[in-house]
């Protein structure tokens, strides 16, 4: 009898034992599990912390360099609607400007001017389209004209970097003398964009597109020589991407109409949608 009793206290615990057994084993798995959620959170924390410190933070100012015609005004136009979507930007409008708009005439109406433009972009984007002019020299007096401008424009970038994007535009070369025309100007545009050209290709779906939007439609076989036609434009000092594209589609409207207004044609049996449509003989070379 005393041998089964103390069989019966040595039994009686075991039913226990696997069960804590399996605590012991889920310890780990529970630490990890919680280091994790405790990793999650603070990274959520760190995550709104910044979020919050960049809606009261400086926008950077921004280069972008590329040929005319790279659809650089357009993105600087984007970035204004975005910014202002995620609060980092009141109104999110763009001022688009050039050298006549910052440089008055004479001595001393360079700064009031740069002054009154940057006031005007508060609360959006002031894009300066070939940035680089403003330091270039233009007869007796020009260039101190210009690095005034600059100058003014860095205190206005500064005293409004909570509420103003400043993007400086223009061709690569051209950008890097404008940057080093002042000890101020690198340092503030630390972030640059480059716009490429565009391919034949890329062209080719702009004027389709411009196209349509115009209300006209391309002929089949517009449609399929449209790469090689574009392919043959001058690529000189004038030409300017999806401008150029633009300007292709202008000189076939016109061709199209003095077609159709030729004396062979009669309007009255010409239908609508004759009216509308591009053929590739419009966009040949017209001597």
């Amino acid at each position: 009898m005393r041998r089964r009793r103390h069989r019966r206290r040595r039994s009686a615990p075991r039913t226990g034992r696997p069960a804590r057994r399996a605590r012991r084993h889920d310890r780990p798995r529970r630490r990890q599990a919680t280091r994790a959620r405790t990793r999650r959170r603070a990274a959520d924390g760190r995550a709104a912390a910044q979020s919050r410190a960049a809606r009261r933070g400086e926008q950077p100012p921004l280069v972008f360099t590329g040929n005319p015609g790279t659809a650089k005004t357009t993105v600087a136009w984007l970035m204004g609607r975005l910014y202002r979507e995620l609060g980092l930007l009141s109104s999110g409008h763009l001022a688009e400007v050039a050298r006549p708009d910052l440089i008055g005439e004479y001595l001393g109406q360079t700064a009031p001017k740069t002054r009154e433009v940057c006031e005007r972009a508060i609360g959006g984007v002031l894009f300066i389209d070939e940035a680089c002019n403003l330091v270039q020299t233009y007869g007796s007096g020009g260039a101190d004209y210009g690095h005034e401008a600059v100058a003014e424009l860095l205190v206005q970038m500064e005293n409004h970097r909570d509420d103003l994007i400043v993007i400086a535009a223009g061709y690569p070369a051209d950008m890097d003398r404008f940057l080093d025309a002042n000890a101020g100007l690198r340092s503030r545009f630390c972030g640059t964009v480059e716009f490429a050209d565009y391919t034949d290709e890329q062209l080719a779906a702009i004027f389709t597109a411009m196209t349509t939007q115009r209300g006209y439609r391309l002929a089949p076989e517009l449609t399929a020589a449209l790469p090689a036609v574009i392919a043959g434009l001058d690529r000189g000092s004038g030409f300017a991407d999806g401008r150029s594209a633009r300007g292709l589609l202008e000189q076939g409207i016109a061709a199209q109409t003095l077609r159709l207004a030729g004396p062979d044609v009669d309007l009255e049996f010409v239908d609508d949608a004759e009216l509308t449509l591009l053929t590739l003989a419009d966009l040949a070379p017209h001597g």
